[in-house]
């Protein structure tokens, strides 16, 4: 089974449409489960770092570095956001590091981001570098030029652009391990009661996933979970949850074995809607 990845967007800050927040409790109950816990966070979540320090023997750390100035020396940058972020966790090196925003090594000067990353890797700062994306329209470029270790794409019942079988064959091709996120739609896939106005449209794709789910007498929650244990070639899967119950339910659900999902066609005039960055 792929592994599954704790996401930390939402410890204890606000986040997407429904603004569930995980406090420090629930936090500290879910790693009691585990050894050693995966967890994605970034750099600009501040509110993470001093958790995460107490907590560094018990998890691997996932993060994201945030966008560059690229008129400036980009080593520098680099290294001074990585000390600063170190010294706040108490950590000499991390498991992975992605790019928060990719664009950026199709820039002039980008090039150099991807030399950075490479050597912190040689130096063993980082153990992987890679990048986080939200479609597929320059997948060839960045993997062909800028081969990362690690490819994050969101993926869920809405949302399959990158399982398109020339990007996965691209992707296992070059031997990158390839991590999901947004399985849920920041939970507006297993909301049971209203959404907010401005998502209205999402409203009958909803329902087909309701419908099904009833009919079939299955959860909303294990609807999508079975859409991406069904994707058969993925190595992580990052979730978001609010508490040790949420979480638990979620693992749960990826290991009951009935592996049916709604099968959903967005038209393509709203596919771009599909991205939380365009919701209002």
């Amino acid at each position: 089974m792929s592994k599954l990845v704790l996401g930390l967007a939402n410890l204890n800050a606000k986040y997407g449409k429904l603004k569930n927040t995980l406090t420090t409790k629930e936090f500290r109950k879910i790693l009691s489960k585990k050894n050693n816990t995966l967890v994605d966070t970034a750099i600009l979540y501040k509110k993470n770092s001093d958790i995460l320090k107490k907590e560094k023997n018990k998890i691997t750390i996932i993060s994201k570095l945030p966008g560059l100035n690229l008129k400036k020396n980009i080593r520098d940058q680099i290294q001074i956001l990585i000390f600063n972020y170190f010294k706040k966790l108490g950590v000499k090196k991390i498991d992975t590091l992605l790019l928060h925003r990719p664009e950026q090594l199709l820039d002039k000067n980008g090039a150099e981001i991807y030399i950075v990353l490479k050597d912190l890797k040689k130096r063993k700062i980082i153990k992987n570098f890679g990048y986080s994306l939200y479609n597929d329209h320059s997948l060839n470029i960045f993997i062909n030029k800028f081969k990362p270790d690690t490819l994050q794409f969101p993926l869920n019942l809405l949302n399959n652009e990158f399982t398109k079988k020339n990007n996965i064959n691209l992707i296992k091709k070059k031997k990158i391990k390839i991590q999901v996120r947004s399985i849920f739609l920041q939970g507006l896939l297993i909301k049971e009661n209203k959404i907010d106005k401005s998502l209205f449209w999402l409203k009958k794709y909803l329902n087909i996933i309701k419908i099904f789910s009833t009919k079939n007498k299955m959860s909303l929650l294990d609807c999508s979970v079975n859409f991406i244990k069904n994707q058969k070639y993925i190595n992580e899967i990052v979730i978001g949850c609010n508490s040790l119950k949420n979480f638990n339910q979620i693992e749960k659900s990826f290991q009951n074995k009935k592996s049916i999902y709604p099968k959903i066609i967005i038209s393509k005039k709203e596919k771009k809607l599909i991205d939380p960055r365009n919701w209002k």
